[in-house]
């Protein structure tokens, strides 16, 4: 039985391909080129292991699947890509990654991948945020890119809701129900990233969030 769903990476995504329309230094935009790449290959990799697992368990009356579950407690954050449990409460943690190069398993059952012909660690992947902030993370301030980045186009939020528009999208739909949403809503929504993960709701699936 499938219990929750993968969740979409599609608005870090967003946030990344919005930062490279923007007038950015050479060095700025080749790592924000370089994360955007890593983040598309890991919801690939994680998007092709859930097909997987749902094609095998999605429909068992015998098995629990879980995609995506974030888990807090005490301060402290646990983020699984899949847990299958079974009626006989058999639990299995699975981990999803994507290496281009091939992975190694020593005797001892440590992973490793390989990078520029040598083997590299693979470290415990249990503990990661739910979202990024990349301008916080590739110090990216808006006063100092450029001037079409001023202030009268709004915030960084308000950028990509324009870019989302521009690309095709005409309405913005709560990730829950799908129902339609205004702007006003998914405005609200993307700039309380601490609470909706980045994702837009409508007003009563917002009360049923923590």
């Amino acid at each position: 039985m499938l219990v929750k769903e993968k969740d979409s990476l599609q608005p870090q995504i967003d946030e990344l391909k919005a930062l490279l329309d923007l007038d950015l230094p050479a060095n700025k935009r080749i790592l924000v080129e370089k994360e955007l790449k890593i983040l598309r290959a890991g919801a690939k990799g994680e998007k092709d292991s859930a097909y997987y697992i749902d094609f095998q368990w999605r429909d068992s009356k015998n098995w629990a699947v879980l995609h995506d579950l974030r888990l807090e407690h005490r301060g402290q954050v646990a983020q699984i890509d899949h847990l299958l449990i079974s009626r006989h409460l058999e639990m299995f943690v699975l981990e999803s990654k994507h290496y281009r190069t091939g992975l190694k398993i020593s005797e001892s059952g440590e992973f490793s991948f390989f990078f520029n012909g040598s083997a590299q660690a693979i470290p415990s992947p249990q503990h990661r945020p739910a979202s990024a902030d990349y301008r916080k993370k590739f110090t990216i301030q808006a006063e100092g890119i450029s001037n079409n980045t001023s202030s009268a186009e709004g915030t960084s939020t308000e950028r990509t809701i324009k870019l989302q528009r521009s690309r095709g999208s005409s309405s913005y739909f709560c990730a829950t129900c799908k129902k339609s949403i205004s702007k006003k809503v998914a405005v609200f929504c993307f700039q309380n990233k601490g609470r909706f993960s980045g994702k837009a709701y409508c007003l009563d699936c917002q009360k049923a969030l923590p």
